[in-house]
This record gives C-alpha cells, sequence and structure tokens, in this order.
C-alpha cells in the first residue's frame, strides 16, 4: 500500500510536469519529423504470493549466470497472443535491498529489475518481442515480504496512421528526401553512438561527457526510453526491440529542453531555436551508460570542415513499398539508415536561433539526428529537426546548429563549474588560426594538457579523450583527478 501510494503522488506530479510540453508540441509534427510508435494497454491482473521464508526455492530451477545468494522463489507467465512487442506495468513490488526480478523473452531476451532499477524503468520493463514472457522473483535471505503485482501490460501493434493509396507513396517521400526516390540505406554495422528514442519515434545520439541531443520537439510524455542496437522491423514495418542490454531508461529530470513554437504559420520561425538535452540511467543488467558500454561518442563543433553532411537515424521507410503495411512501410522502417549530401547554408538569426540547410535525405522518426561531417564522422555539427527539401535544388532539411548559444550553455551546465575536456584531434585544432580559441568546454576543448594546466584549474576533473599526449615536465601543483575518457590516455611518449 506504500508503494501503490507513492506511485500515484508520482504520476500526479508527472501529469503537472508534462501539460505545458503537450500544449507546446502537440501540433508540431507538420514540420517536425517525429514517428509516434502504436500501443495499447491489456489487462492481466498477475499477483505473486508474499515470500518470508527464504528456504522456498526451486530446487528443480538452474542457471549457470546466477551468482548472487538469491534464488527464485516464483514464476509466472505473462502471453497476450498476437502482440509485435510487450511490456510489463508493475503496479506494485517489494524487492528489498538485495531480491529482484528477471523477465525472459521468447527469443533469449532477459532483463533484470531491482529496487533502484525499477525505479528507474518508471516501473515497467523494457519491450520484450512477441507477447510471451516468463517473470521470475528472486529472493535474497536477508529480505522478507518479497513480492511484485502487475496489473497491465503495453503492446505492440501496427501502426494506425491514415492509409496510404500505393499512388501516394512517392507525395509521402517528398515530405523529406531531396530528389526522387529515398536514397538512404541501411547500417549492417549500426553506429552505437545513435540511439532509436522510444514512444516518439526519433533519433537521439551521444556526446563525450554521455548526454544525448534531440530536437526539442521530441520531448514529450511518452519520451521514456532509448535503444541501441536496433534490429530489423517486420515485414509490416513494425519495430522489433533489441535485448535490454541495449535499452536505457531516461532520466527524466535531467532534460533541458527547448520546444517549437506555437505559431506554425511561418515555418522559418521555429528553425535552429529547439533542441534538447537529457541524460539516462545505467542499463538494467549490466549497470553501464551507453557511452560506457559502447566507448564511443560525437564531437560536437560549430565550424564546418566541407561541403557535405551525413544524417544517420531511425525514420520510417516505405520505399519500396511494404507489402503486409497499411501504410506500405517496409523492414528497414524505423531502423538505423544514413545518407549523404550537399551543405546548402547556415543562417545565424540572433544568439539563440541558428539552423543549418542541406540536402540529405531524412523522413519521420530522424528528428534528432546528429548532422555529421562527411570529412570527419566523429563530428557532429547541429541536430536535425525539419522537413524541407522540395523540388528546388536550393530548398533542404532543417537542424539546429551549435552556433545556438542557449544549446551550448544548457551542454555546458552540466559539467561547467567541475569539469575540463581535452581532446588533441577536437576540429577546434584546424580553425584555432581563425581566433577559435580553447575554453576547455565539450564545444571548444584544450587540445593539450599543458594547456588545461595553464589555466585555473582548482577543484577541476580534467577529462582528457582517448590518445598519446606526447607532453612531458607536466607540472601538477594541487589534488587534481584526471579522468581518461573513452579508452587509454598515454602522456609522456
Amino acid at each position: 500500500m506504500k508503494n501503490q501510494i507513492l506511485f500515484n503522488l508520482k504520476y500526479m506530479i508527472k501529469d503537472l510536469i508534462v501539460i505545458l510540453i503537450i500544449l507546446l508540441i502537440l501540433s508540431y509534427n507538420a514540420i517536425g519529423q517525429p514517428a509516434p510508435m502504436q500501443s495499447e494497454y491489456k489487462e492481466v491482473n498477475i499477483v505473486s504470493a508474499i515470500h518470508n521464508n527464504p528456504k522456498i526455492m526451486f530446487e528443480s530451477f538452474s542457471d549457470s549466470g546466477i551468482s548472487w545468494k538469491a534464488k527464485p522463489v516464483e514464476k509466472k507467465h505473462v502471453s497476450v497472443p498476437g502482440a509485435d512487442w510487450i511490456r510489463i506495468h508493475f503496479e506494485d513490488y517489494n524487492l528489498g535491498q538485495e531480491s529482484f526480478i528477471r523477465i525472459y523473452g521468447s527469443d533469449g531476451a532477459k532483463q533484470e529489475l531491482n529496487t533502484v532499477s525499477m525505479q528507474n524503468w518508471d516501473y515497467l520493463s523494457a519491450r520484450f518481442n512477441g507477447g510471451i514472457v516468463a517473470i521470475y522473483l528472486y529472493k535474497s535471505p536477508d529480505d522478507d515480504g518479497i513480492y511484485f503485482r502487475v496489473k497491465n501490460v503495453s503492446v505492440g501493434k501496427n501502426n494506425e496512421e491514415k492509409k496510404l493509396d500505393i499512388s501516394e507513396i512517392n507525395i509521402s517521400d517528398k515530405e523529406a528526401t531531396c530528389g526522387i526516390k529515398d536514397d538512404r540505406i541501411r547500417l549492417e554495422n549500426q553506429d552505437l553512438r545513435i540511439a532509436r528514442v522510444m514512444g516518439v519515434g526519433c533519433t537521439a545520439w551521444l556526446i563525450a561527457d554521455g548526454s544525448l541531443l534531440t530536437a526539442g520537439h521530441c520531448v514529450g510524455p511518452k519520451m521514456t526510453y532509448v535503444e541501441f542496437n536496433v534490429p530489423l522491423s517486420n515485414e509490416d514495418g513494425a519495430t522489433n526491440a533489441p535485448f535490454p542490454i541495449h535499452a536505457y531508461p531516461i532520466d527524466l529530470q535531467s532534460i533541458k529542453f527547448t520546444p517549437p513554437t506555437q505559431d506554425l504559420t511561418d515555418n522559418t520561425d521555429n528553425y535552429g531555436k529547439e533542441w534538447a538535452v537529457f541524460r539516462v540511467h545505467p542499463n538494467s543488467n549490466h549497470g553501464l551508460l551507453p557511452h560506457q558500454a559502447y566507448n564511443n561518442f560525437f564531437r560536437i563543433s560549430n565550424t564546418r570542415l566541407g561541403e557535405s553532411l551525413r544524417i544517420t537515424g531511425f525514420g520510417i521507410d516505405n520505399s519500396p513499398p511494404g507489402k503486409k503495411s497499411p501504410n506500405f512501410r517496409n523492414s528497414f522502417s524505423q531502423t538505423q539508415q544514413t545518407h549523404f549530401g550537399n551543405y546548402l547554408e547556415e543562417i545565424i538569426v540572433d544568439s539563440n536561433q541558428a539552423y543549418l540547410s542541406y540536402r540529405v535525405d531524412t523522413m519521420k522518426g530522424n528528428s534528432g539526428s546528429p548532422i555529421i561531417e562527411s570529412e570527419d564522422p566523429t563530428v557532429s555539427i547541429g541536430i536535425h529537426t525539419d522537413a524541407g527539401c522540395q523540388d528546388s535544388d536550393n530548398s533542404g532539411n532543417k537542424g539546429t546548429s551549435f552556433n545556438n548559444e542557449e544549446l551550448v550553455k544548457f551542454i555546458n551546465s552540466n559539467y561547467i563549474n567541475s569539469e575540463i575536456f581535452i581532446d588533441q584531434v577536437h576540429p577546434i585544432v584546424r580553425t584555432r588560426q581563425d581566433g577559435n580559441e580553447s575554453d576547455g568546454t565539450l564545444l571548444k576543448p584544450y587540445i593539450s594538457i599543458s594547456e588545461a594546466l595553464n589555466k585555473d584549474y582548482t577543484d577541476k576533473i580534467l577529462n582528457i579523450i582517448a590518445g598519446s599526449y606526447n607532453e612531458q615536465n607536466l607540472l601538477i601543483d594541487q589534488p587534481t583527478k584526471i579522468n581518461a575518457l573513452f579508452g587509454s590516455v598515454i602522456i609522456g611518449r
């Protein structure tokens, strides 16, 4: 009952927080590029026993992966025939200090949830493909009163947007593709810096401090977790989930964003204004954050290096038309695809509105994608936000650039008072002769350790991006924490 009261209070507060977000972005889908995923609730009413006796165990159960003293005490099945995927909603539970729940999917997927990760996941599981899961309750001898209760599950269903006639496909494509056809290609070896934002159907990507960036209009009550390393969709375009080791719940309190304006009479008024920055909680299975698990990230820069750009993200796909979907979506839909094309221009309206224009194919679901430098794919120069390509070669899709000072300020606000970044191969190395000076931030890191030590580094953490720094006779004359990011840092040879 205590947990139930906390749940009710939590959701009352959450509803008040998101109501303004809903009002601001509800009407933006016409020019933004999210692709919301469809689901519905099913009532299941599954209740475990309350376990107090540590000696009640499944004697016949064996799992070589178990290394904890907690042992399985109960098993429940959930089945929803015909569901594309399923998520468990835990209405109430008590897992004590060391007990946990382990959920198994029919394809071998597995997720563990303890007291902390259950709260991080907002009392839901990750997605499991198909309509059948098994829930095991593991009890520690030191915990009493262990139980769980499931009242509802979410299940995936086919996308129910307006059904298209086959003759409408080319019209639909022209919302965001920049030529006669969609030239995006699927990446077999996925870029693990880039994630699919679940619920809203957007894209997000990692930067060096572990934050993720996406479009402002993606923020809303359904933006709750991200998936990396996603598999092919079904033939009807319904998405499949990766194993839960690639799923991360969003830290809702970390979200900072500027949404699009409500006045949609002139689309250009929104270009370059909107963005979102957020963090995620550790994965409930392995306990790592995504930048730790995948050991990779995008450098961010406000300086363009070449004349071509790349967009990689999770847009819908109906080219070629899928045969089993009412909207002709195919198995590549909302999987990771990429395309490169020409940079057109950057427009800086004021300090808080700056946008890029480019002839690069995108579709709904690409909102939030990184705008990647083709000459240096470690670098992103902005966040893709809007469709804009038409038949004219001068028209282009749009995205917020890192010349938006408000965006950069909020990225810096995660660490500015305590951390300094050092990266000897950041693009700023090539532009410093033009007066683009380093300041130790992610956008403008120092390019050497000695440069950072010549500044005020009192009570600062020196975050050094992986590499070999051929620097000798470095003098550190005060207690300093040095943090190697994304691999080994070699100093002095």
